[in-house]
């Protein structure tokens, strides 16, 4: 290496190691801390990250480029790396390829439905965001039908109500403020749409409630510790792109420091004891919220909140061990509000890396077993009052069919040697 920087000029003859370290000469990668970055100017991380806002090379439509194939032809170490980003982008293309039928991802990206067609492209074919088609897409969900009915709903000050709650961080299932807000992060829209921008903002500066109202009804959302509110939100926050908002930070810290002696969440209750057993739903929450949030995987509460799951096999109790904790957690639902169900846990701990834990087997055989001939996955659950329904019950649906292939994208594509760092799942804590 030290060669190779005096050929290129880096260091001059008789300059070595303490030279290179003490400049600072280590490429951190292409997303690494551009002040520490010994070649801030390097061409690849101006192509790469800033015109194509792409985490690879491999991951561009036009790999190998030219420059590229000559670049990597200067030294042998170039060469390695070039092959490197070959393997990748090859195992990338076969993945998906043997996982989706042809016919199911024509299914889904039919123009008839922008929200599912965008997030196919973007998760299921890692098309970039200034892609011609992503960009189209996306540029007809806030004109759809399911866009337009929920916005349709909406206060003019910026919130939505069912049943009288939903004007604070007071909610009522399935439609406030905070589950369609979750449902439209869902459907591809973000804090571009000024009605996005005004009802975020409103609710995330809500001021202080009368003292006689119950304690779950005062802001901020985390006041009372209910992850099926506080991380569903952060989640949807996060998706709707105010994850560098303070106001979100506070959320996360909240998220790190909510600490349970089983590893899961469970919300403050007079009845609840410190030793009370975490709730299967709330757990469920943070879990995709952690998902959502890649920065936080390497985290103890990220790390523990995983355990809880894999210790369960996702679905089942402690004792019996064959005893589901929830009939519900078996079936497939969208969108996903409180109750817990297949699809978010396979999906969350598949992105996180854990697709091919053995404890997930028993998850995976089921979701197989509801896969029809062709290869789609039907809605078994929605709630019946929701405003927008995704499809009707009992019938292949886009939605469940597209988080089904995200997760088993996510699990495919998982390296093993991260399974042989994965947490154990022997014991109770």
């Amino acid at each position: 290496m030290i060669a190779s920087f005096q050929q290129m000029g880096w260091l001059k003859e008789g300059e070595g190691v303490a030279e290179a370290v003490a400049r600072n000469m280590v490429c951190q990668g292409c997303h690494g801390d551009r002040a520490k970055h010994w070649s801030a100017d390097c061409w690849i991380l101006q192509c790469c990250v800033d015109q194509r806002g792409l985490g690879h090379c491999h991951e561009c439509a036009e790999f190998p480029c030219v420059r590229l194939v000559g670049w990597s032809e200067q030294n042998a170490s170039y060469g390695r790396a070039l092959e490197r980003l070959r393997q990748l982008h090859g195992g990338q293309a076969r993945r998906l390829d043997v996982m989706i039928p042809d016919t199911v991802l024509a299914w889904l990206l039919e123009e008839s439905e922008p929200s599912v067609r965008y997030r196919a492209l973007r998760e299921l074919l890692d098309r970039l965001q200034n892609d011609p088609e992503v960009l189209a897409a996306k540029a007809q969900i806030p004109a759809s039908e399911p866009v337009r009915k929920l916005f349709a709903k909406m206060h003019p000050d910026g919130y939505w109500l069912y049943q009288g709650k939903g004007a604070g961080v007071d909610y009522r299932w399935p439609n406030s403020t905070h589950l369609t807000l979750g449902y439209l992060a869902e459907l591809g829209m973000d804090r571009s749409d000024e009605r996005i921008a005004r009802a975020v903002d409103r609710y995330l500066t809500l001021p202080p409630v009368a003292q006689d109202r119950p304690r779950w009804e005062h802001p901020p959302d985390y006041r009372n510790h209910q992850s099926c509110l506080y991380a569903y939100n952060l989640r949807s926050f996060v998706m709707l792109g105010y994850r560098d908002d303070p106001r979100i930070e506070e959320r996360v810290q909240v998220l790190l420091s909510d600490t349970r002696w089983d590893g899961g969440y469970l919300c403050d209750r007079d009845s609840f004891s410190p030793r009370t057993k975490s709730c299967i739903r709330g757990s469920t929450k943070a879990l995709s919220c952690f998902a959502a949030l890649p920065e936080l995987w390497g985290t103890r509460r990220c790390q523990q909140v995983v355990e809880y799951f894999l210790r369960r096999r996702v679905l089942y109790r402690m004792s019996p061990p064959d005893q589901l904790i929830r009939d519900e957690l078996v079936r497939l639902q969208f969108p996903f509000l409180f109750w817990g169900n297949l699809l978010e846990p396979l999906h969350a701990l598949s992105r996180m890396g854990y697709g091919k834990h053995p404890a997930l087997a028993d998850a995976w055989e089921r979701l197989a077993s509801k896969r029809d001939a062709e290869g789609r996955y039907p809605l078994e659950e929605q709630h019946s009052a929701v405003w927008v329904k995704s499809g009707k019950v009992g019938e292949p649906n886009k939605w469940t069919t597209l988080y089904a292939y995200m997760a088993l994208k996510d699990a495919a594509s998982v390296d093993t040697s991260r399974q042989a760092g994965a947490p154990t799942i022997a014991g109770e804590g």
